[in-house]
């Protein structure tokens, strides 16, 4: 009732891919927890990858072709592994982050990841993200190949979640990636 009155802001409706990431990343950890088959390969990782950005429609979509570099760490604890990357798209946007991602084993070779990493955004000719600091979240799966290689499917959220300003543009990513051992590059 204050909210319509006026006198306290509405709360923000939450976007429908973060609560599908988010719910997913919930489902993650209790298969980490209960069920994991512990199949993981502990060997850091270099990997490229390749999709689409602002993937869902909406209003203010503005589609580009996205690549990325990312490298995944030796899990730090339980199966939290570091994760930096950067990656650009083809209207001139750049990123970088770095954050946590927790991997999660099906069977001997399939495997599902959850991942959360703050962000650094510069626009240039892409899509207006209201500011140039972001959180990432995303989900994905794959399948690791007996040479150590993976390929896998990522979608990922970034937003800065209305903390720098009222209007709160957000962007999703699909991509499809690979993945090396970064023992087997060098």
């Amino acid at each position: 009732m204050i909210a319509l009155a006026g006198l306290w802001p509405a709360p923000a409706s939450a976007n429908p891919s973060v609560i599908a990431i988010l719910s997913a990343g919930v489902g993650m950890i209790g298969w980490a927890v209960l069920g994991d088959r512990a199949a993981g390969d502990e060997r850091a990782t270099l990997g490229f990858a390749a999709g689409g950005f602002d993937v869902v429609p909406n209003q203010n979509r503005d589609t580009a072709n996205l690549a990325t570099i990312e490298y995944t760490g030796s899990p730090l604890l339980w199966k939290l592994h570091p994760v930096a990357g950067a990656g650009a798209t083809t209207d001139g946007a750049l990123m970088a982050y770095g954050g946590i991602r927790l991997e999660t084993w099906l069977t001997d070779h399939a495997f599902l990841h959850a991942g959360v990493a703050p962000s650094f955004y510069m626009r240039n000719g892409g899509k207006d993200l209201g500011a140039p600091l972001l959180l990432r979240t995303g989900v994905g799966a794959g399948v690791r190949f007996d040479d150590g290689s993976r390929l896998e499917v990522s979608f990922y959220h970034m937003s800065h979640a209305e903390l720098f300003e009222d209007r709160n543009s957000a962007v999703e990513t699909l991509r499809l990636g690979y993945t090396l051992p970064i023992a087997d590059i060098w």
